[in-house]
């Protein structure tokens, strides 16, 4: 649309105010058009990064419930040796008094990973939470048959948190199936809980480099006593 801009107090010149008017309609849509696009990346941008906060606070509690774990194996290990038993003797095992929560990851967390473009960190992260779920969910079979199993000993006698007692042939014969298989799941436990901390930590380490890349600002200290980010 042609316009005509002139100077509307020289004679004969009449401004095209239609025209004008268009111009000034158009510059305004356009202007009102590019504003809200470019709050949209804004708030995308928050969005991720909110995101992020959230799956970095998940890692840290998978990793720090399962390291808390292996600490429960470890003393449950020193406790048996120094009653002269195995290591991993499910009488010396003691279950938890109270399980952790699961983590569950959800599927924008894993979305905003996935767009990260780090493949290493999204494979290390993808299933820790079902790892997290799955070794809470050992620890509970775990307390259930250690403790229908107890209750079909005979009675014994205590000597302070360690209980005794005493079994005949027929009756060490009878259970003798029943505590090795206990005996095999608490090894299955331990290991499985060793393996599980190593990948915790890797996929907490990798995620972190993610959140680095994102321009976040997150710390935090390993159980260990390692800090991340690391000072050079």
């Amino acid at each position: 649309m042609p316009i005509t801009i002139c100077n509307a107090f020289a004679q004969g010149c009449a401004p095209d105010w239609d025209g004008i008017s268009a111009l000034a309609t158009a510059a305004a849509t356009a202007a009102a058009l590019l504003i809200p696009r470019w709050q949209r990346a804004r708030d995308q941008q928050d969005k991720q990064r909110a995101l992020a906060y959230s799956l970095v606070l998940k890692v840290i509690k998978i990793h720090s419930d399962i390291y808390k774990l292996w600490d429960h194996v470890v003393e449950q290990r020193q406790l048996a040796v120094a009653h002269g038993a195995r290591p991993d003797s499910w009488g010396f095992f003691r279950p938890l008094a109270s399980s952790p929560t699961p983590v569950i990851f959800s599927s924008d967390e894993l979305a905003m990973l996935f767009a990260a473009n780090d493949d290493d960190a999204f494979n290390a992260v993808l299933s820790m939470d079902e790892v997290h779920a799955s070794v809470i969910a050992n620890m509970q079979v775990y307390a259930e048959k250690r403790d229908a199993l107890s209750k079909m000993l005979p009675g014994g006698e205590m000597s302070g948190l360690v209980g005794s007692v005493e079994l005949n042939a027929d009756e060490l014969a009878r259970f003798a199936p029943f505590s090795a298989q206990l005996d095999m799941l608490v090894v299955d436990i331990a290991a499985s809980i060793e393996r599980h901390l190593g990948q915790a930590k890797d996929a907490l380490i990798r995620l972190h480099a993610v959140t680095i890349k994102l321009g976040l600002k997150v710390g935090f200290t390993l159980p260990d006593g390692t800090v991340y980010p690391q000072k050079r």
